[in-house]
């Protein structure tokens, strides 16, 4: 699992590979990432477990030049590991985002070997992107959006608030600073602190997963977030 080696603005070499150059700005998280307690710092509720699919992960897309990407989606956090994830076979930073990013591919796609059929979460998320490109390839949607976590692993309380300090001091700013061009999107107040926290400039809409998206002004603030997006991108911008 492999990346090919291109410019910062070029694209990467494998089909669900994100641009080398946000590889480049996650690697430090798979050392394993200095911020585990285990590490000496301070993320006490991080994990790494390779075996049962506790690493940073949650990010996909951004398949080609970093200029294409016409949209950030922020999430709080990725979900507990499901049962089926096993990272132990990855030894490298470069083939542990492989593995993952690999993994939500096919989560999204519901074209894993088990025919997973995509969680309410993952449906959402694929109905914005639909919306906001509508008529775009997947190959396409790939290249214009990058999807992200605010904390990159998981944590135990799935529901309320979470530090995401400093992991998103060190990570989502990087990436920031490489898609600052691009619309960012925060779903759910835990992702909208983090971005307020660093002054970082966003959107502002509902969760896509619940209980967030079944509250009744969800629909509406995607659908104001959408509009957004296919404003900006329809000018050009």
């Amino acid at each position: 699992m492999a990346f090919t080696t291109t410019t910062q603005s070029g694209a990467a070499g494998k089909a669900d590979a994100p641009n080398p150059a946000l590889v480049n700005a996650l690697a430090p998280a798979y050392g394993p990432c200095p911020h585990f307690c285990t590490q000496g710092g301070r993320c006490k509720d991080a994990v790494w477990n390779p075996a049962r699919g506790h690493i940073p992960r949650g990010f996909l897309g951004a398949t080609g030049a970093l200029e294409e990407v016409r949209l950030v989606m922020v999430f709080a956090e990725p979900g507990h590991p499901y049962a089926d994830m096993d990272f132990s076979g990855a030894t490298t930073p470069a083939a542990l985002i492989a593995a993952t990013t690999a993994h939500s591919a096919s989560r999204r796609s519901g074209a894993n070997e088990k025919g997973f059929a995509g969680d309410r979460f993952h449906r959402n998320v694929e109905w914005f992107i639909e919306q906001c490109f509508p008529g775009a390839s997947s190959e396409e949607k790939a290249r214009r959006v990058w999807q992200t976590e605010a904390r990159l692993c998981s944590v135990p309380e799935e529901i309320g608030k979470s530090d995401s300090n400093p992991c998103a001091e060190t990570y989502l700013t990087r990436q920031f600073h490489l898609l600052s061009h691009a619309t960012w999107v925060a779903f759910g107040s835990k992702a909208q602190r983090t971005m307020r926290r660093l002054r970082l400039p966003h959107v502002a809409a509902y969760a896509l997963a619940p209980p967030g998206c079944n509250h009744i002004p969800a629909r509406p603030s995607w659908e104001a977030a959408i509009a957004k997006v296919r404003a900006v991108h329809e000018s050009g911008g």
